[in-house]
C-alpha cells in the first residue's frame, strides 16, 4: 500500500535500521525518477506506492541502481519494502 517517507522511516525503526529522514526520502525521490515507486500528494507529504511497471528494463535498472547506490547494503530493508508483487 501506499506509505510515507515517515511511516516507511518508522517501520525500518521497528527493524532495527535507523535510517535520517532524509536519507529515507532521498531514496524514495530516486526511485520514483527511475519510475520503480509512484507516488502522489496527500496534502503536505507524499504517498509513495511500488510500481506496477512490468517492462522488461526495470528489474535490470532496479538491480543496477541497487548495486550502486547500496552496496553496503544498509538501505536494503528500504528498497524491501519497495520491491512488492501487490
Amino acid at each position: 500500500g501506499e506509505q510515507s517517507v515517515s511511516d516507511i522511516q518508522a517501520r525500518l525503526k521497528q527493524s532495527g535500521e535507523t535510517l535520517a529522514y532524509t536519507t529515507v526520502m532521498t531514496v524514495l525521490v530516486r526511485l520514483h525518477a527511475k519510475e520503480l515507486v509512484k507516488r502522489r500528494k496527500d496534502g503536505r507529504p507524499y504517498l509513495y506506492s511500488a510500481s506496477k511497471r512490468k517492462e522488461a528494463s526495470a528489474p535490470n535498472l532496479f538491480d543496477r541502481f541497487t548495486r550502486s547506490l547500496f552496496g553496503a547494503e544498509r538501505l536494503k530493508p528500504v528498497l524491501s519494502l519497495l520491491n512488492t508483487d501487490e
